[in-house]
């Protein structure tokens, strides 16, 4: 205890060296270091993680509509989806992978064929519909003469 007490013996020491002007000037340094240490510890990360938690809600709230639509639930009053909103849904994902489709409703299920499509463009949007919980119940690829997949397939509610 000693050791600290001689520290701050000599720290008091030095700060009565220093003039009024010097203790001034050293009081200002401290209180920009002070703002600038509140700046990166505190200020600066909690406004990150405030912008950040409004992507994640949008995400949450994205995923929430996709798995909501996927399932044949109305976000907001939990009814089935029929047929038609199902072939919207597929219209809209296809349209958002660069699939061009073209959807039917026929019996308990849907209908869709793609008349041509890249290989990863396709598969890609199989893969997101099943991801979002549509079973699909069949699926038929053949490759066209340009390299690119023609598919027929079916999609049960």
């Amino acid at each position: 205890m000693t050791a600290f007490n001689d520290h701050v013996k000599a720290a008091r020491a030095w700060w009565d060296g220093r003039t009024a002007r010097e203790h001034v000037m050293l009081g200002v340094l401290g209180g920009v270091l002070a703002l600038v240490l509140a700046w990166f510890l505190i200020l600066a990360p909690l406004l990150a993680w405030k912008a950040g938690a409004a992507d994640r809600l949008d995400a949450a709230v994205q995923t929430h509509a996709l798995a909501s639509a996927a399932a044949g639930i109305d976000p907001s009053g939990g009814v089935a989806r029929i047929p038609a909103d199902i072939e919207a849904l597929l219209t809209n994902s296809a349209a958002d992978a660069g699939v061009a489709v073209q959807v039917t409703a026929e019996g308990g299920g849907v209908s869709f064929a793609v008349e041509s499509a890249e290989t990863a463009r396709l598969f890609g949007w199989v893969a997101a519909l099943e991801r979002a919980g549509l079973t699909i119940a069949s699926l038929s690829v053949l490759e066209n003469a340009d390299a690119t997949l023609q598919a027929q397939g079916t999609v049960a509610p």
